[in-house]
């Protein structure tokens, strides 16, 4: 029972490790700003831009 207890407190420990590492500033995106659509494909965004044109929300 005692090695389970140290088991899960190293795992909490290096999972605390691991969220405070992607929180750095540095690591996340602004919303507001970031244009994530720049890195996608024109013919993926033409097709987006086709679907939501589409009338399909009294389908859903």
């Amino acid at each position: 029972m005692a090695q389970s207890q140290i088991f899960r407190e190293r795992t909490s420990l290096k999972a605390e490790a691991s969220i405070e590492t992607d929180m750095v500033p540095g690591n996340s995106g602004n919303a507001a700003t970031d244009d994530p659509d720049q890195y996608v494909s024109f013919s993926k965004r033409s097709k987006i831009r086709f679907f939501q044109l589409m009338p399909i929300k009294p389908v859903l």
